[in-house]
């Protein structure tokens, strides 16, 4: 796992906590099936980041030149919805796309990292209502919200409880 990624989750985690959050670390054993389930779609990293960091479950805002949101970071449930339930996960899951987090607002536009982009990949919000098919959504329904993930566990304002 990238160290980078690593120290702003724990930091991140710390931030949540100081501020009355708690979030939960993925079961191993649950992850590796949603894993299976997505034909090995999630990198190594990733399970071990989940595994080993209390993000799931923890609410937070973000802020960008284009746009403001929340995230509510998933669990493997969550994850299983998003990508492999939900037709917008599922169009975009064969483009390496993986869900990370959900609108806790229920807008439906949930937040996606590519899985080529190594291990400090940049985060996306991606727009429900642009279509159902893979390129359109990747062409015209994707609001960047971090260049680099763990730009995000930095930048990232805690939704106090």
């Amino acid at each position: 796992m990238n160290p980078q990624v690593e120290k702003e989750a724990r930091l991140f985690v710390e931030r949540a906590m100081a501020s009355g959050q708690s979030g939960t670390c993925a079961d191993a054993a649950e992850l590796a099936a949603l894993n299976s389930e997505m034909s090995e779609r999630m990198p190594e990293w990733y399970v071990a980041l989940l595994v080993s960091v209390p993000l799931c479950g923890l609410e937070v805002t973000w802020h960008s030149e284009e746009a403001d949101g929340a995230i509510e970071w998933c669990d493997v449930k969550g994850i299983r919805s998003e990508s492999l339930v939900c037709y917008l996960g599922i169009a975009i899951l064969e483009r390496g796309f993986i869900n990370v987090g959900s609108d806790p607002y229920g807008s439906g536009d949930s937040y996606f990292m590519p899985t080529d982009q190594g291990d400090d990949p940049p985060v996306f919000q991606v727009y429900h209502d642009v279509s159902d098919q893979a390129d359109e959504i990747l062409a015209d329904g994707l609001l960047q919200v971090a260049v680099r993930l763990p730009d995000l566990f930095r930048q990232a304002s805690i939704v106090n409880q």
